[in-house]
């Protein structure tokens, strides 16, 4: 599995309600294209203190993961977004462990 991360500082705080709407165009606009890469595993995002976006994408190879962050460049460049952003900082590398807790049918 191979992990690619990207973070961007915000260049002021932004709203609760700016953080749902960068949430929802995300998820609607950019993570719909990235999800039918090859291998993709997952998606997360995170509001870090209102002073950073990170972003964490799993796939199973270091090529999905790179047309991701091409895709997410592109995204950035092309959208409006309810906040504004500063360049990215993107780390990336295989993942050597990991651990998830199990699933249990019905459970939330």
């Amino acid at each position: 599995m191979f992990a690619s991360i990207r973070r961007y500082d915000f260049k002021s705080p932004p709203s609760a309600a700016d953080v749902a709407k960068l949430s929802s165009q995300i998820e609607h606009d950019f993570v719909g294209k990235i999800e039918h890469l090859p291998g993709f595993h997952g998606y997360y995002m995170c509001n870090v203190d209102g002073r950073q976006l990170l972003t964490i994408s799993l796939f199973d190879t270091k090529a999905s993961a790179d047309e991701s962050a091409r895709l997410a460049a592109e995204f950035v460049k092309h959208t409006a977004l309810p906040v504004t952003i500063g360049p990215v900082d993107r780390a990336e590398g295989d993942v050597f462990l990991a651990r998830e807790a199990p699933r249990e049918v019905g459970a939330h």
